[in-house]
């Protein structure tokens, strides 16, 4: 349903949708279909909660690969209703060549070692069939080859029959994917009638060729490791077992020595002895550590003054059990009896055996003798447990006085016996080998003097691909052993491993180039139908673009990444007196007012920052109308986030500047009025003053005595400093009635603006009981480019604001502090009022808003401040931080720059 859905809109997604969506709607089947299994897997208890996400895993890849051969064929035959089978009778040679090259490699890759390497050979096949056939057959040479690769690898052959019980099969899927990927790819192809082109054809060709050596190599330099690996570990292995033989045979050297140590050694003496060895599980592989004697003991040493006649003791002597007829010795030259062994338990009843009955006991043990070195006897079957088990015994020969002599004769002569081992040899080998049984598998064959191998040891996992078998003979204790090493289910291959990825990787690769190819033609005619829609729509959309831009009332700029302007609209050139030539590049700063070049220049390389561009600034035509203008600008920014420029817009607030004006000339008037009862009480006192020290001046130059010079100058004295007063509150009121918006900005003291200000409103304080606290002096160094009258009228606002909220509580107070924070100046008023609540915080500064009573405040102080400040390069804010209410006002401090000599 999904597929036929979407198949319907072909035309929208694509020429290669039915491959995509194809693959899509597989991938989904298969996991929903092994979702359901595998729950129902586990739910049954038939698989562990841990191995629920790899069962799903192999279930989707397995009906992944299934569909990916299967339903393209069906789908293919329903379609069509088998007329895609029919071949005109010319094309019967052409099926034959691709059925016949199809098997031929085939076989040569799976069959032969020398094929594995040319593993991309088999694409060919389907290339050939796509060329010369219909669509359907490329389909079914891919299941064909992929019955035939899963069938030779479960049988041992090709590039993933090694390790594959562990992770060769999934490798084997990849490989199987990538080659149904391929057969939908190539029939895509086909059916769009682009792969009878020469350049697709030319394209998988070649990415097949480079893929295809790129896998020769890895896999030879992969298959060369594994083998290096394999040989090394299976040498190991040998080692370990010639090791582990080496200390068996040490033990029986032990024991030998330990007879020869003393004249005699009694059954409670050789239990002491082995028990140390036996009681460890050093030797796994050891049923029993015995002692045989020879029976011609007494007759050989007769004459002699030896108490060796003391190692027969009276016990019941038996031949070895059950010996079929080929296997007797008819006339042994000695008898062998168990006389000692160890442990005890599970052998007690082998105690008396002759075992000179026997053949293969009996050889080994002549051979022994004889030789004077340990003899392994051919395998027999030794009982462990109820059960018969294949085993070894291990003969060590004893000797009189525990030398060997020279010659055969002596050492027949000097016989006593044998240090004997019987080794159950899977447990030998178990032992050995158990580091290395994950990653090897072993097989171990003895070989009789006829020449005749016999199995007697093999590892639980055993391979069927005898590739790589490693073979070695060697020699334990006289036997000539032949072991076989093959690698185990846990080796570590890379072989698969590359073979898998590369090929996956290196099809999917050809076909990408091939179909990118193949729709050249394709893509060029939709990319020129689409280049001539594009460019009637970027057309349009300049129209549109040059109709709106030069029609807004706004002024609209553009610039490049560097900041240099590439557009004005007409708007901005009215309103800077500059045409848009003019205004290119650099050009748009001669419109500036020179005052305001730096806040701008500032302002912009915030914006450059990652910052927002919003500034009052002023242009200064060519008949020196100043317009006052507010412009903001946001960064252009491509598909990637880089910026490519900045687009700006301006507005003219001449007018509102005016407006502003007025207001502040309102507010200063406000201020005025507000301090007008506290100046004329200011400058009545003095005059009084005056008036008074006048009058006694008078009466003294007019009495007949005569003046007394001390109180004249005195008197004259404090009339001048009283005239100085008024002097200095008059300065203070014409430098903040002045109207200096016209003024450039000069040099100025923030120590004059304080002290002006401090002058008018002093006696306010004074009369209300509002106590004013000031700095005690303010340094001359701390100074700023601006208008004094301006800041003082700044103060002022701050000033009476804090007195109004300090007035009506109990501890009245104000405080102004002046301090240098680094490269600024800040100026603090603190009040003790109650605060301003933190709903209104955020309000504070907006035009008309205000929190004194109805009629006692028109809410422009703070809102006309902070442009002040503003416009001064400066902050006005209020720090939330602090208990009382405090203001500070931030200006820039002004440095005087040396001039260059």
């Amino acid at each position: 349903w999904f597929f036929n859905r979407y198949m319907s809109q072909q035309s929208v997604y694509g020429i290669y949708s039915k491959t995509v969506f194809g693959l899509v709607i597989l991938t989904i089947g298969s996991a929903v279909s092994a979702f359901f299994g595998t729950f129902a897997l586990w739910a049954s208890s038939t698989i562990p909660t841990h191995l629920v996400l790899k069962n799903w895993i192999i279930w989707s890849m397995g009906d992944f690969i299934g569909a990916l051969f299967l339903v393209p064929i069906a789908y293919k035959i329903k379609n069509l209703k088998l007329d895609s089978l029919k071949i005109q009778r010319s094309q019967v040679w052409k099926l034959v060549i691709v059925v016949i090259f199809t098997a031929a490699l085939s076989r040569f890759i799976f069959n032969y070692e020398l094929g594995k390497p040319f593993l991309f050979l088999i694409f060919l096949s389907m290339l050939l069939a796509a060329n010369w056939l219909d669509s359907v057959w490329v389909y079914f040479v891919s299941l064909a080859v992929c019955v035939y690769a899963v069938q030779q690898t479960l049988g041992g052959h090709g590039p993933f029959a090694e390790n594959i019980q562990n992770t060769g099969f999934i490798h084997l899927q990849i490989f199987l994917a990538a080659l149904g990927i391929t057969a939908l790819g190539v029939s895509s192809l086909k059916e769009e009638d682009t792969l009878l082109l020469l350049r697709p054809n030319l394209a998988l060709l070649f990415c097949w060729t480079l893929s295809g050596i790129a896998f020769y190599f890895s896999y030879s330099s992969a298959a060369l490791k594994d083998d290096n690996h394999f040989s090394n570990t299976a040498s190991l292995s040998r080692k370990a077992i010639e090791i582990q033989m080496s200390d068996y045979i040490r033990l029986l050297e032990s024991g030998v020595s330990f007879f020869a140590a003393s004249d005699f050694v009694s059954q409670r003496e050789w239990h002491l002895f082995t028990n140390k060895f036996l009681a460890t599980d050093y030797y796994p592989g050891i049923q029993g550590l015995g002692i045989l004697f020879s029976t011609s003991i007494e007759d050989r040493f007769k004459n002699s003054v030896s108490p060796v006649i003391r190692y027969q003791p009276d016990i019941n002597i038996f031949p070895v059990p059950n010996v079929s007829e080929e296997m007797q010795v008819k006339t042994p030259d000695d008898g062998f009896v168990l006389t000692y062994v160890e442990p005890m338990q599970g052998n007690r009843a082998a105690i008396g055996i002759n075992i000179s009955n026997e053949k293969h006991r009996y050889e080994a043990a002549i051979r022994a003798r004889d030789t004077g070195l340990p003899a392994m006897s051919e395998e027999i079957t030794i009982q462990k447990d109820g059960e018969g088990k294949t085993g070894f015994l291990i003969f060590a020969p004893i000797y009189k006085n525990g030398l060997s002599p020279d010659t055969i004769k002596g050492r027949r002569a000097a016989f006593i016996g044998f240090v004997s081992e019987s080794i159950i040899f899977e447990n030998f080998m178990k032992a050995a080998v158990v580091s290395f049984e994950q990653e090897v598998s072993l097989k171990v064959f003895t070989i009789s003097k006829d020449g005749v191998k016999r199995e007697v040891y093999s590892t639980s996992y055993w391979p069927a691909d005898p590739s790589g078998e490693k073979n070695e003979t060697v020699v334990f204790a006289g036997k000539v052993m032949n072991l076989v090493w093959r690698k185990g289910h846990d080796f570590e291959l890379s072989t698969i491993l590359v073979s898998s990825w590369i090929a996956f990787f290196g099809t999917l690769i050809s076909l990408f180039v091939a179909i990118m190819l193949s729709s050249l033609e394709n893509l060029k005619t939709r990319a020129q139908r689409i280049a001539e829609a594009t460019t009637k729509e970027v057309n349009e959309k300049r129209r549109l673009w040059q109709a709106l831009t030069e029609t807004s009332p706004a002024g609209i700029f553009m610039t490049d990444k560097e900041g240099l302007c590439t557009y004005v609209n007409s708007a901005w050139t009215q309103m800077s007196g500059l045409t848009m030539d003019q205004a290119r590049g650099e050009g748009w700063v001669k419109a500036l007012h020179p005052e305001d070049l730096l806040k701008v220049v500032s302002s912009w390389g915030l914006l450059i920052q990652g910052k927002n561009f919003l500034c009052n600034y002023r242009f200064i035509r060519s008949d020196n109308t100043i317009v006052h203008v507010t412009g903001q600008a946001r960064p252009l920014m491509d598909e990637n986030f880089e910026i490519t420029g900045y687009f700006g817009t301006i507005q003219d607030i001449t007018e509102l500047h005016e407006n502003q004006m007025a207001l502040l000339t309102s507010s200063r008037m406000s201020s005025l009025g507000e301090m007008a009862a506290g100046i004329a009480h200011e400058i009545n006192n003095p005059l009084a003053i005056i008036q008074g020290k006048a009058l006694y001046l008078e009466q003294l130059i007019d009495s007949d005595q005569a003046p007394d010079q001390v109180k004249m100058k005195a008197n004259i004295k404090q009339i001048y400093l009283t005239v100085q007063r008024i002097a200095k509150i008059i300065k203070g009121l014409q430098t903040f009635s002045r109207d200096t918006s016209g003024e450039p900005f000069n040099k100025c003291f923030i120590k004059d603006a304080l002290e002006d200000t401090l002058e008018m409103c002093r006696e306010r304080f004074t009369s209300n009981k509002v106590e004013l606290i000031t700095p005690a002096e303010i340094s001359r160094e701390l100074c700023f480019m601006g208008r004094t009258d301006q800041i003082a009228q700044v103060l002022l606002n701050l000033i009476n604001n804090a007195f109004d909220a300090a007035y009506k509580m109990k501890d009245k107070w104000v405080r102004v502090e002046v301090k240098r924070n680094q490269d600024k100046i800040n100026i603090l008023i603190v009040d003790s009022g109650p605060g301003i609540a933190p709903a209104d915080q955020n309000k504070i500064f907006d035009p008309f808003f205000t929190t004194k009573d109805v009629g006692k405040g028109t809410g422009l102080g703070l809102s006309i401040s902070r442009g002040i400040v503003d416009r001064h390069g400066g902050r006005l804010l209020l720090d939330t931080t602090k208990m009382q209410t405090t203001f500070i006002i931030e200006l820039p401090l002004y440095f005087e720059i040396p001039e260059k000599v």
